[in-house]
């Protein structure tokens, strides 16, 4: 429990010191009630992360040098790349 607001200056200085370490606590606790509720839900739905586009994207781009390669760039479609 915080102390009342001390009239000393070694005292303001402790008063602060628990004023602070109090907003640490009550910060890091939201932090991880954040990460939990992020974790139960799971996957978003829109504008995938700038990491999850990077790969997305890598990903893509095997599929259609793979798909390329088999078919050839005539025969090949979209439909087959993003199978």
């Amino acid at each position: 429990m915080l102390r009342q607001k001390p009239v000393h200056s070694s005292n303001a200085l402790l008063y602060r010191q628990e004023r602070l370490a109090l907003i640490v606590r009550e910060t890091e606790v939201t932090l991880n009630q954040v990460e939990k509720e992020k974790a139960k839900r799971g996957r978003r739905m829109g504008r995938p992360t700038a990491a999850d586009a990077v790969r997305l994207t890598g990903h893509i781009l095997k599929s259609a040098r793979d798909v390329f390669f088999e078919h050839g760039f005539e025969r090949a479609s979209a439909d087959m790349i993003a199978e």
